[in-house]
């Protein structure tokens, strides 16, 4: 096979490992980018949940404190007092706080609802001094507030669990 020994045919096989090593290179890279790319976007995805079951769970917290705290003002104390002290429940139990941030992270129907919550907390606080526990109009205000509450931590757990669901597993 004297045409095998060209010159043009020595020079092809001179650069054939030459051009593997390049198109596994550019594979390797282009594969490990890929790899990092996905990776970081779960990573990314985990900590804006983990932000949002934070913010929930402050958010529900504050509201509970906030709540048994103006309970307890309702008993026993002047109406001035009663009106000190139940917006220092609302100051010190962090409830406006907690709720810019779940307004920051959360999406619109938890939005909505929590904003709710808080509206009637801050209507308690500002009614506090009327509060009597044996009135069933307030205990029907107090009671339609507790609902609201719960049904906004369903609706919390909702988006988290569908934020788990939606994340896809990672196979790599």
């Amino acid at each position: 096979m004297p045409y095998l020994s060209t010159g043009l045919y020595r020079e092809v096989v001179d650069w054939v490992p030459v051009v593997t090593t390049v198109l596994g290179a550019i594979i390797g890279v282009g594969s490990t980018l890929l790899v990092d790319r996905f990776r970081s976007g779960q990573e990314r995805d985990r900590q804006w949940e983990e932000m949002k079951r934070e913010s929930y769970v402050q958010f529900l917290v504050a509201a509970h404190h906030t709540q048994q705290a103006l309970c307890m003002v309702t008993e026993g104390a002047s109406e001035i007092s009663k009106a000190i002290h139940a917006r220092d429940a609302f100051r010190v139990n962090g409830i406006y706080a907690a709720c810019e941030q779940v307004m920051i992270v959360a999406p619109d129907n938890v939005r909505v609802v929590a904003n709710e919550v808080f509206e009637l907390l801050r209507e308690f606080r500002d009614r506090v001094d009327e509060y009597d526990h044996d009135v069933p109009e307030h205990k029907v205000a107090l009671d339609g507030y507790k609902q609201r509450r719960d049904f906004l931590r369903d609706l919390m757990h909702n988006d988290l669990r569908y934020a788990t669901r939606r994340r896809p597993i990672a196979s790599v």
